[in-house]
């Protein structure tokens, strides 16, 4: 059976980490990555069960996912897996990573693409042309241990791309991906992410970013 971690970047979400930690801990250890809240996400994390580990300010969702998966490949699991720490994913989803588990390097879940921004999409087209992916951007995904090992990605490199430039070090290892289908509940209070204006316009920069 594989050992998993499951590494979830963090800001401000005490109303619901603790419901996503406790859904996950059956299957694996969960670590959490606090990036700087000023809410109680980081107690509530460490009192149902999670490591937590803490950026003292806010350096971003790129970082927060970098660290974590940079904590769990010095680690002896198998595969760690990233979620968002709102609820919006469902654990169920985790049957159909786990059937790619002995075969793959990277597990990407793919969402309804109804449920995703129009920057999103643009993103998911070029990704799509590129490296055959149909969504790049997807919170949840796996990556096997050992082909994490082989990225070079420093956290002071690390841009706003929305775990993009992460992602980018590891297709240039050549890794073997399953693409899967994932259902996801709507978020119920206010993306920690900005409006959707600010967002799209930012993800219209990361596209352009990787046009030229």
């Amino acid at each position: 059976m594989a050992k998993l971690l499951f590494a979830i970047p963090a800001f401000n979400e005490a109303a619901t980490i603790s419901e996503v930690i406790r859904s996950l801990l059956p299957h694996g250890d969960v670590l959490v990555v606090d990036d700087g809240s000023y809410d109680e996400t980081n107690d509530i994390a460490r009192s149902s069960g999670a490591k937590v580990v803490r950026h003292p300010t806010n350096l971003g969702y790129d970082a927060a996912i970098y660290t974590g998966l940079t904590e769990g490949r010095l680690s002896s699991y198998d595969w760690i897996l990233t979620l968002d720490a709102d609820g919006q994913h469902y654990i169920s989803d985790l049957v159909s990573f786990s059937a790619h588990f002995a075969d793959m390097d990277l597990i990407i879940g793919v969402r309804p693409s109804d449920s995703r921004r129009f920057g999103e999409r643009l993103l998911a087209l070029n990704y799509r042309i590129k490296h055959g992916l149909h969504d790049p951007l997807s919170g949840f995904k796996a990556y096997r241990t050992q082909s994490l090992r082989k990225i070079q990605v420093r956290i002071d490199q690390l841009k706003p791309s929305y775990g993009l430039d992460v992602l980018d070090a590891i297709l240039y290892t050549n890794p073997r991906i399953a693409q899967v289908p994932i259902l996801i509940r709507k978020r119920q209070d206010t993306a920690r992410v900005g409006n959707s204006w600010n967002v799209n316009w930012r993800m219209l920069c990361c596209l352009w970013e990787r046009l030229i």
